[in-house]
């Protein structure tokens, strides 16, 4: 079996136990949730600000986080239940196993992600907003960070030994990745830079808060008055870097992760 016919087989998986109905309505219902949160916010008409804001705030969060919970289950399950095994008697090879079920669930959170921005772009034309610029790149990380959970997930779950154990590992790492941006600000040289120029110091806090798959989509997503956004004064603080830092999230633990379970007794 080819790693294209594995990804259409787990797709047809997905679609009979509902999981991929879940990504489906959680990404409509979080996107249409992060419109009318955007609207309540601009007390008037709606702003892009607000709207780029709530999209960050709502989707951001739960879909990566399902995104990263369902994948984590996929290799996990058929690994603790016994079908790995059978599989593995057959002519599917690890490789058939790992990039099938990478593809298969990266389409199914981009499916679902794609799904829930047309329902929004609907109810988001209706409304009287001046412009869609920072909305336009709000969107496209919250594909690309949707993406990156869902690899993260997809790694999880092919080095847990057992379900739970993928489950565990997921949320600690949902929770980290949400927590660092926060935690380094806390013990970093200040948390507020107000309007002098940052110190090297503060800039190197700055980094490092990016360089968790939440701080990197928190600083590219948002706009400097955000939570976890500050002003581009270096570089590495770009919008280029941050698509980097989630590109690696996305490749690393990938790679990593296929080489243990390649060589790991099954």
């Amino acid at each position: 079996m080819s790693i294209r016919k594995f990804a259409r087989h787990d797709l047809a998986v997905l679609a009979r136990s509902g999981t991929g109905r879940l990504l489906v309505g959680l990404a409509v219902a979080s996107v249409l949730g992060a419109v009318g949160a955007g609207l309540a916010m601009s007390n008037g008409p709606l702003t892009d600000e607000f709207l780029m804001f709530t999209i960050w705030l709502v989707p951001g969060i739960a879909v990566p986080f399902v995104a990263t919970l369902t994948a984590a289950v996929s290799i996990s399950s058929a690994r603790d239940s016994g079908r790995l095994r059978l599989l593995f008697g057959t002519p599917i090879t690890r490789l058939d196993v790992f990039a099938g079920t990478l593809l298969s669930r990266t389409v199914a959170t981009l499916v679902a992600v794609a799904v829930g921005v047309a329902i929004g772009a609907v109810a988001v034309v209706a409304l009287p907003i001046a412009s869609f610029g920072n909305v336009v790149r709000a969107v496209a990380f919250l594909f690309l960070a949707s993406v990156t959970y869902t690899a993260v997930g997809v790694a999880i779950s092919a080095l847990a030994t057992t379900r739970v154990r993928a489950i565990g590992a997921a949320i600690g790492f949902f929770v980290a990745s949400a927590l660092w941006p926060h935690l380094v600000r806390t013990f970093g040289p200040t948390s507020d830079f107000g309007p002098a120029e940052p110190t090297a110091a503060e800039t190197l806090t700055s980094v490092v808060g990016t360089l968790s798959p939440f701080g990197a989509f928190s600083q590219a997503a948002t706009t400097e008055r955000a939570i976890y956004a500050v002003a581009v004064t270096h570089p590495l603080l770009s919008t280029s870097t941050m698509v980097v830092v989630l590109l690696c999230w996305t490749l690393v633990p990938v790679l990593v992760a296929y080489r243990s379970f390649a060589s790991t007794d099954l």
